[in-house]
């Protein structure tokens, strides 16, 4: 079994979780996401067991530029339960943006060495909301680390395609705050009364 500082990549590994971790700590003032509420299908390969996985994933929009994001993958040796902090960032206009993130899995896997896998994830990718539809595309790349882990190696480099339906969308958010403002407006013209 290998040790994480067994491994001949490890600096840059560390390297890249030094940028990552820059960029979601910068702050730009440019709006980064379209929408409010998308959900959708995943494949991803994952290095350990080598097999093309498919899964759901559904994010929220918690404030401007922030998302958290739950990812659920499954293949026929393992399946994969995620839960992503995710911070946008314009790219090229307001449609297409890249985003970095965090956070914690949990899954299982199957055969000679069945067990539990918990870790932590990294992710960084470039998605693209596509205009006068409510579909929205993204390619990653998601980097694991499993600390309980019942494979070969601790780091598992993941690559994935997510494609999903924006349930709710950019202009749904900005009509219910118009909505909140009025009906504000409206009970203050009323106390005045």
């Amino acid at each position: 079994m290998h040790t994480l500082l067994q491994l001949p990549t490890f600096r840059l590994h560390r390297s890249l979780f030094v940028v990552l971790l820059f960029f979601v700590l910068s702050d730009a003032t440019a709006l980064a996401q379209r929408y409010g509420t998308a959900a959708g299908l995943r494949f991803d390969r994952a290095k350990i067991g080598s097999q093309q996985r498919v899964g759901l994933t559904v994010q929220q929009r918690l404030a401007i530029k922030h998302t958290i994001e739950s990812m659920l993958v499954w293949s026929r040796e393992d399946w994969n339960i995620g839960v992503l902090y995710e911070h946008h960032q314009p790219l090229l206009g307001k449609s297409f943006n890249y985003y970095v993130g965090a956070g914690p899995h949990f899954g299982w896997t199957r055969g000679e060495q069945s067990g539990a896998l918990i870790g932590i994830d990294a992710i960084i990718g470039i998605e693209y909301k596509i205009p006068a539809t409510r579909l929205q595309a993204s390619a990653d790349f998601k980097p694991t680390l499993h600390f309980d882990n019942r494979s070969e190696t601790l780091f598992d480099p993941q690559a994935g395609l997510s494609v999903r339906y924006v349930i709710v969308s950019h202009r749904d958010l900005k009509k219910k705050k118009r909505k909140k403002k009025k009906a504000k407006r409206k009970a203050k013209r009323q106390e005045t009364f």
